[in-house]
């Protein structure tokens, strides 16, 4: 069994990671079993009886315990499948201030991570932030696209002057940002008060000429790009955004195989340490 570790179901926080681990999850050629904190107003200890002895995926942590992620880290064999900037409360990692107010869990997510089989981030543009932070081994660093459901989101009709942004509207996601660029322009901003179901969100892409991301934080693979490559929009990102760091990206055909085949060689990872 292959225990999967994350914080939020996609029913209760559909975010970027909660789409992805849905999607590794749905085709997954192992017995697999998702694993959330029991998390009520407080953080509540995980069932260590039963994870005991399993190959655990540990995803974004936020709302587990220190103590049981100690003892994942300390007496366990898991691989760190990181969505996120676990070490850094101001989530991007370029907060002067970080060196001090992150300092004591910087030293944590450390061990965490230099003691995981393996280490998978969804960009190398990410994963040099843990590099600049943590003295990881680089041989066991793997890097894994966001997996896009590309027939889903493919199009290549007629287009609408719209230029779309997609994203929650936080700071360091650049929202505010780009409402102020491109103020001037037939701007739809979809996120926070204005959220579409995501079963429904291709719809705008298919209507959208343009995809407009441009985050203060090194954003690590946002699915929103990808999603809007497949959809023919042209894309308006600044250099902070993780899929710039892949060779394959700039090509749509490249990139679409690769957003494409992401779960099988994310599994095709995973099957040599669930395997030994």
């Amino acid at each position: 069994m292959i225990y999967w570790l994350h914080d939020f179901r996609v029913s209760e926080y559909m975010g970027g990671a909660q789409i992805t681990n849905e999607r590794m999850l749905k085709v997954s050629p192992f017995p697999t079993e998702t694993v959330y904190p029991n998390y009520s107003g407080k953080r509540l200890p995980l069932n260590r009886d039963k994870l005991d002895g399993h190959l655990l995926i540990v995803n974004n942590t936020g709302l587990f315990t220190w103590d049981d992620l100690a003892w994942i880290r300390d007496t366990q064999k898991y691989i760190k499948y990181e969505h996120d900037y676990a070490f850094c409360k101001h989530r991007h990692a370029t907060n002067h201030d970080c060196r001090v107010e992150c300092a004591d869990t910087l030293a944590f997510y450390t061990k965490l991570f230099q003691n995981a089989q393996l280490c998978i981030f969804p960009s190398p543009m990410q994963a040099e932030v843990y590099f600049h932070y943590m003295p990881l081994n680089r041989d066991k660093v793997a890097f894994i696209p966001a997996p896009i459901d590309v027939d889903r989101f493919n199009y290549n009709g007629p287009k609408e002057e719209i230029y779309l942004a997609v994203g929650e509207n936080l700071w360091h996601k650049g929202a505010d940002l780009i409402k102020e660029e491109f103020k001037d322009r037939n701007i739809v901003f979809l996120g926070g008060a204005h959220k579409v179901p995501y079963e429904d969100i291709h719809k705008w892409y298919h209507r959208a000429r343009y995809f407009v991301h441009k985050p203060r934080w090194i954003d690590p693979c946002p699915r929103t790009v990808g999603e809007a490559l497949c959809a023919g929009c042209e894309l308006i990102l600044n250099d902070r955004v993780g899929w710039h760091s892949y060779s394959w990206w700039g090509d749509k055909e490249a990139s679409i195989r690769e957003m494409r085949n992401s779960p099988k060689k994310f599994w095709n990872l995973v099957s040599k340490y669930y395997e030994s």
